[in-house]
């Protein structure tokens, strides 16, 4: 577990197989593919949202007519009051003010309008506000912003669904490539994974931080991160790497054969020491 004094050396990634270097390749360009895929749907998201809104803001029937707004007022502070009646999309200022400041307000539910208006009716028109009149038009229009949300709602989960499956597949490729891993040792039995792995964050990206199944008298744990670099900036560190004023044993995992990283099994791999 401890080599002698005469055979530490500094960990050194070029020693790595042609098999493991093609594995990181493919890793790489997985997360690349991952990375392109995702900035893509996002985009998608959004421009369908922005497309939705505008929908949403045509239909006359989902906006309110508020004057006598004070003309210190922010704008958060007037869709605040009015979001007790239900979901506002948006509180914007009417660009022909007059004398007195007036805004607009567009709710998602035609029921908000409704309950706005007939929280304060005029007194020379006490009517409800009655969203049966709607034309035709109003109501087809109404029909086909529903049927735009539902879709895109759908769309939305079934990408996320992707991306999650997606990034949990990266995940079990990284963690497979033990030259991302850490072994470590010395670590307190009261110590969080989460203060561990914030710790070690100083060296780079931490994917995971997993408890040694087969720890002995000593807990140790292992650390994969999402770049080599950060392997070997941990394990050549000049000072010693200290948790709760504990030095810890930093070392490589070094897999004796083309196996399964070390997890349940993990008598598959033996940490090499360092200096």
């Amino acid at each position: 577990m401890e080599p002698s004094p005469k055979k530490q050396k500094s960990f050194d990634p070029r020693v790595l197989t042609k098999e493991d270097q093609e594995l990181e390749r493919k890793v790489m360009a997985t997360i690349e593919k991952h990375l392109r895929t995702k900035n893509i749907q996002k985009h998608a998201v959004d421009d369908e949202v922005k497309a939705l809104k505008e929908i949403i803001k045509r239909d006359a029937s989902l906006r309110l007519y508020v004057k006598n707004i004070g003309v210190g007022v922010p704008l958060e502070t007037i869709q605040e009051k009015f979001s007790v009646f239900g979901k506002v999309l948006e509180v914007g200022e009417n660009p022909n003010p007059g004398l007195i400041r007036s805004v607009t307000i567009t709710f998602y539910s035609k029921d908000s309008v409704v309950a706005a208006i007939n929280m304060e009716p005029s007194p020379k028109k006490q009517k409800s506000f009655d969203p049966r009149v709607l034309t035709k038009e109003d109501q087809e229009l109404e029909r086909k912003v529903m049927a735009t949300i539902e879709k895109h709602l759908r769309t939305k989960n079934i990408q996320k669904h992707a991306v999650d499956d997606e990034v949990k597949a990266l995940k079990e490729i990284i963690k497979r490539d033990a030259s991302l891993r850490l072994y470590v040792k010395n670590i307190g039995v009261g110590v969080p994974l989460e203060t561990i792995q914030e710790k070690f964050s100083v060296f780079g990206k931490v994917l995971e931080v997993g408890e040694n199944p087969n720890p002995g008298l000593i807990r140790s744990v292992t650390i994969t991160f999402y770049s080599k670099d950060s392997v070997v900036a941990a394990i050549n560190h000049p000072d010693p790497i200290l948790l709760n004023s504990v030095v810890l044993k930093v070392t490589a995992w070094r897999p004796e054969e083309d196996v399964e990283p070390p997890g349940a099994v993990g008598a598959t791999c033996k940490p090499e020491s360092r200096q």
